[in-house]
């Protein structure tokens, strides 16, 4: 396991840094805590990947998912949500088992590929609002909808905040900026990722706005416990973190059809 570890070491940083706004984004996005984001993000890496027996995969949350994990959450609620992900997992060991991946080679690229491109056309979409600077939760804006946040876009504007848009604007800019040829061709992006300069760079004008009194609310910032109180760390604020599955809901069909819905999405 050891013996690559020269290379392994400074791949696994890379893969860390590349990994670590993509799980705190996509939670968010699901409706999810952040520190959800996290555990799953540490479990694709330590547990998953020992187990799956590829040398080069990636394991932990999926923005192709995103869009059902949020209804998902919001229709059952986040315990019963973690059934149907309990559900679904057995379901794609059922699948490898029987080695049903030959399956997939009769879905044409275009179906997968343009149903990526609709949940990330809709994740942007209701991104918006927050984007302008609207600090609520997700589903209380008054254009909760995907159309409905473009037809009432004059109603967000109303939750528009300067530090926010800024923030936005920046984050799009740098994102945009390393899809570029020229910047691709550079080595230190493959170490630097996009997302994660666009997470600095965001931190970086809070700071700057916050002495001018324009910094972002607690509301706009990313809630992410450490585990610390006023002597030290506190241990018991990590168990009060994990949330467990309800097994009670075990014979409602909607968690089935959601567990069901999840395998077949995430294969």
């Amino acid at each position: 396991m050891f013996q690559h570890i020269g290379r392994d070491l400074p791949s696994s940083i890379v893969v860390f840094l590349v990994a670590l706004p993509l799980c705190l984004g996509i939670a968010l996005a699901s409706g999810a805590a952040p520190i959800a984001g996290l555990i799953a993000g540490i479990i694709g890496g330590i547990i998953v990947a020992p187990i799956s027996g590829s040398h080069v995969g990636v394991s932990g949350p999926a923005a192709g998912l995103a869009v059902i994990v949020y209804d998902g959450i919001q229709d059952v609620g986040f315990e019963a949500f973690l059934l149907a992900v309990v559900i679904g997992g057995l379901a794609q060991l059922v699948l490898g088992i029987a080695r049903a991946g030959i399956v997939g080679k009769y879905f044409p690229g275009s179906v997968i590929q343009g149903m990526l491109a609709a949940i990330g056309i809709i994740i942007f979409i209701k991104q918006i609002p927050h984007g302008l600077g609207y600090a609520g939760a997700e589903g209380t804006t008054k254009a909760d909808k995907v159309f409905d946040v473009l037809l009432l876009l004059g109603d967000n504007l109303a939750y528009a905040a300067p530090t926010a848009m800024t923030v936005t604007g920046v984050c799009l800019a740098i994102l945009l900026l390393w899809e570029t040829s020229f910047m691709k061709a550079q080595s230190f992006t493959k170490v630097l990722s996009g997302s994660l300069v666009a997470v600095l760079a965001g931190v970086v004008v809070n700071l700057v706005t916050r002495s001018g009194g324009g910094a972002l609310t607690a509301k706009q910032l990313v809630d992410v416990p450490t585990g610390h109180a006023a002597n030290g760390i506190d241990p018991t604020v990590w168990g009060s973190l994990l949330t467990f599955p309800d097994f009670s809901a075990i014979g409602d069909s909607a968690i089935w059809i959601l567990g069901v819905t999840i395998a077949v999405v995430a294969s």
